[in-house]
């Protein structure tokens, strides 16, 4: 009868018993990552810990003849049948573990169970049915020898794992145990306020979330049900699934009133299982995209007025108080005087209005190569014909060279300019403009003989609204230069002028050369 005398007892035990707790531990992490919905990061602690009895199960079976803790001394050399063995105390400390660890794992299932439906019950469904039949099978030794008469080398292991195996098979193939294992069901998806519908590529409902039978006005198990069925009040969702929807949203009329999704459409293995849908609900967004439609409309009839109507009207006071500054004389010239002040002043900022509302308008930033020399040029003549009582002068030779900017580069001088002339306690303003060249950018430098700025309002004065001590400005200018030079990627700063007075330094980045 050669197969009893094939292997010693204890060497082929311990390849038993290795083999079952290898199964136990795999079959574990299975079900903690089945139930997680995640992958189990395993620390060192737990696993060494989890894994104390495993190896010394293995080693004293293998040493099992020096000291008789797994196996009796009394058992023979070499049996057929575990009711032939004698077993040793630490047996029972196996098989009190293995029972442990199997049936803790299976309770997890049977926890999940009672919360899950449609794909993932029967997924459980199969997993502990399959599990069951097994645990019977692998203690099978226990059943038939209790029962007289039957011979210690019948197994029903053979045929109860074909069986577990038929189950999980179906699991697997049927049931997509791996292609739509639950992610985080039960606290993300189940409370979802946006619909969620988990589709196999022949269009069928594999599984939905509360959110999704709301929306399609749809109760009870859907699993099976058709996805233009189970969405036949909304058919641009099929269209999403196909790929065929003109765009990645949808708006449909529910309960009288239109609301607007998002649709996401996540292929699951590269669409070979099938796909997800999300719906996400931008009903608000979309209000608040109107109305901030509508609040641009009304800047810019706003920006019309100020560009068109407003400055028309000024520049009609500047007409008058200039004729009529050629036909007073003695004090009243002074008076004349202070009113083209005040009209250019008011033009001024009507300029500084229409591009601040200009940059407020754009979605986008389009920077290209703009000449600097031409621009600070052009500025410092414009704003020295406007102020006759001003001295506006470029110092020394402007270098030749392109910046990143745009259009708008002209309002940054303008506004400093005008800034250091408007807050100038002298009888006769100056401002220096001078621009040097550095390793990948010019540095401009708009210096007064003003009252200087304190240190402690240094960086303050560039923001919104905000004003010099003693201005009447808007406080519009400084803020639009600032936002002017960060979209150009470039910085400003204030320092102090010597021997008085400030000096506003720009650095814009150099245009990269062809």
């Amino acid at each position: 009868i050669w197969p009893r005398q094939f292997l010693p007892v204890y060497v082929s035990m311990t390849l038993r018993n290795g083999l079952i707790l290898v199964i136990l531990l795999g079959w574990l992490l299975l079900v903690v990552e089945y139930v997680q919905r995640e992958r189990v990061a395993l620390e060192p602690l737990p696993v060494a810990l989890l894994l104390v009895v495993p190896v010394l199960t293995v080693v004293l079976t293998a040493t099992n003849p020096l000291h008789h803790l797994v196996i009796g001394a009394d058992t023979p050399s070499a049996v057929s049948g575990g009711p032939e063995i004698e077993w040793g105390p630490w047996h029972l400390v196996f098989m009190t573990y293995a029972f442990t660890i199997s049936l803790a794992a299976a309770g997890f299932l049977v926890r999940d169970y009672w919360t899950a439906h449609g794909i993932h019950r029967r997924q459980l469904l199969l997993l502990l049915s399959g599990f069951a039949i097994g645990f019977v099978g692998v203690n099978d030794y226990l059943i038939t020898g209790a029962i007289d008469g039957v011979p210690a080398y019948v197994r029903t292991s053979p045929f109860v794992f074909l069986l577990t195996a038929g189950l999980w098979g179906i699991a697997v193939f049927r049931h997509q145990l791996f292609g739509f294992v639950p992610i985080s069901r039960q606290t993300v998806v189940d409370t979802m306020p946006d619909p969620v519908i988990a589709i196999d590529r022949h269009e069928t409902i594999i599984d939905v979330n509360p959110a999704a039978k709301r929306l399609c006005d749809v109760s009870g198990d859907v699993t099976g049900m058709q996805l233009a069925e189970f969405c036949n009040k909304f058919p641009q969702v099929a269209d999403h699934f196909r790929g065929t929807a003109d765009s990645d949203e949808m708006t449909v009329e529910l309960d009288g009133t239109t609301r607007h999704f998002s649709v996401t459409n996540e292929p699951v293995r590269g669409g070979d299982v099938g796909s997800i849908l999300v719906l996400r609900d931008m009903t608000d967004r979309k209000a608040y995209e109107l109305e901030l439609e509508e609040q641009r409309d009304n800047l810019e009839v706003l920006n019309q007025v100020v560009r068109h109507d407003v400055r028309n009207e000024l520049q009609l006071v500047l007409t008058y108080a200039e004729a009529l500054e050629a036909n007073v004389e003695n004090d009243d010239e002074e008076y004349v005087r202070q009113v083209l002040e005040a009209a250019r002043d008011a033009v001024d900022i009507t300029k500084t209005a229409r591009d601040v509302t200009e940059v407020m308008l754009q979605s986008d930033v389009d920077c290209h190569p703009v000449g600097l020399r031409t621009v600070l040029t052009g500025e410092v003549e414009a704003v020295q014909a406007n102020h006759e009582r001003a001295v506006v002068r470029i110092g020394g030779s402007l270098p030749a060279v392109e910046v990143l900017a745009d259009e708008m580069l002209s309002s940054v001088f303008r506004n400093l300019l005008t800034n250091a002339i408007q807050h100038n306690d002298k009888d006769v303003p100056k401002v220096i403009a001078t621009a040097t060249r550095d390793d990948g950018a010019v540095e401009v430098r708009i210096a007064d003989n003003g009252p200087g700025i304190p240190a402690d309002r240094q960086d303050e004065i560039f923001e919104q609204g905000e004003k010099s001590l003693d201005s009447e400005g808007s406080g519009l200018g400084l803020y639009l230069v600032d936002t002017l030079v960060d979209r150009y990627g470039g910085d400003i700063r204030v320092e102090d002028n010597d021997p008085e007075g400030a000096v506003f330094v720009v650095e814009l980045p150099l245009a990269p050369a062809d």
